[in-house]
């Protein structure tokens, strides 16, 4: 799991936050790390998925996405929530 979070925890900017709102919750890293170390093996519900909608490109070196978040699971079949994701280029990648 440690190898899983490190890989996912390298796709996102370190000083990257999760809102709920307007309350800060934790950064990305934190909240990435968080989640493989309380996962548990039998875990009722699959891991989260992010499927783009919409991108609008704001400058050269930035971009918004508009995505929903969906869960699969037993008991709740399926879940889907909004999200917005920022991403910036760096270093001409």
């Amino acid at each position: 799991m440690a190898a899983l979070a490190s890989t996912n925890v390298s796709l996102f900017a370190p000083d990257g936050e999760v809102s709920l709102g307007s309350d800060r919750q934790a950064t990305v890293v934190d909240a990435i790390r968080t989640f493989f170390e309380q996962r548990k093996p039998w875990s009722e519900t699959t891991p989260p998925h992010f499927e783009s909608k919409a991108v609008r490109i704001i400058s050269p070196d930035v971009a918004l996405v508009h995505a929903s978040e969906t869960v699969h699971g037993s008991v709740i079949l399926r879940r889907s929530t909004p999200a917005m994701l920022v991403l910036k280029r760096e270093s001409g990648q």
